[in-house]
């Protein structure tokens, strides 16, 4: 057999594969309508739907995957392409441009509620199961204060949008869009009494992106800036301890937390996660 015929032969069949997936596809087509219905897509920025900062302050987006109700079980992405970067972030206004670079997709993970308790899963699998009311898969975006100082005041839309490849002729097939949400972005010289409040929540997210990103010094600085701004507020004092034990300060973080547990107001019940940070530091390795 030359070379001829069998490339004649292996186009032949190329095409009767090609025709059979057609076909099987024609009956099988998903309608999009009916698809971005089932599918859910939600976006908050910083846990809010709208968010008032200042420059300088880290945005962290978490966009999630949810089953509607009555629907039955499906799943979505593929080993090629994960379920998480099927998801994207753009500006929710045609037209429209944004002044900063919108993050990538980050980290991941998968909520499930498994007789009655929630189990959280943080290397989720490729393909995501989605069964109503039972899973909620999550993927995170973060800009960093680097990426947003510069920002000028003005309110920046921003929505969510899952897409699946052409190519992909499995699972879920479609399009799905989340509402949008409002980044208000407030001159610090300018807010007058509110200039307090957004330094503080400024600090405090700066410190939780530090520290999830293992940037600990730069933790230290803002977790020192906050305490010198907000003495008086426990949860100062706790992420101070936070960023102390991250560095292996120990009598510092130790410190930090007594001063928190004294700064907190009495109640019924005690703080126990600020419990089990002392004991851990009392308890664990000199």
């Amino acid at each position: 057999m030359n070379a001829r015929r069998i490339g004649i032969l292996a186009l032949i069949a190329a095409l009767a594969a090609a025709l059979t997936i057609a076909a099987w596809l024609g009956p099988h087509r998903v309608n999009p309508n009916a698809a971005t219905a089932r599918l859910g897509l939600t976006l908050l920025v910083n846990r809010r739907a709208v968010v008032e900062m200042s420059p300088g302050t880290p945005l962290r987006f978490e966009a999630s995957l949810v089953s509607a109700s009555g629907v039955p079980p499906f799943s979505v992405g593929s080993r090629w392409k994960p379920w998480h970067q099927l998801i994207r972030l753009e500006a929710a206004r045609v037209g429209e441009t944004l002044p900063w670079p919108l993050p990538r997709p980050g980290s991941a993970r998968t909520m499930e509620m498994i007789e009655g308790r929630p189990s959280i899963t943080h290397e989720p699998a490729a393909v995501a199961h989605l069964v109503a009311g039972r899973q909620v898969h999550t993927v995170t975006f973060a800009s960093s204060p680097e990426d947003t100082v510069n920002l000028p005041p003005g309110t920046y839309r921003i929505r969510g949008v899952f897409s699946t490849p052409f190519w992909q002729f499995w699972g879920w097939k479609g399009r799905a869009v989340s509402g949008e949400v409002r980044i208000v972005v407030v001159d610090a010289a300018r807010a007058g009494g509110k200039r307090s409040d957004l330094e503080g929540q400024r600090l405090a997210l700066a410190l939780d992106f530090y520290l999830d990103a293992s940037r600990f010094e730069e933790a230290l600085r803002a977790a020192t800036t906050l305490t010198d701004l907000r003495p008086s507020e426990a949860r100062s004092h706790v992420l101070l301890g936070d960023v102390c034990a991250a560095l292996n300060r120990r009598a510092e973080a130790l410190r930090a937390y007594e001063r928190a547990m004294a700064l907190l107001p009495r109640t019924y019940e005690p703080p126990e996660m600020l419990l089990a940070r002392i004991r851990q530091l009392k308890d664990g390795p000199k």
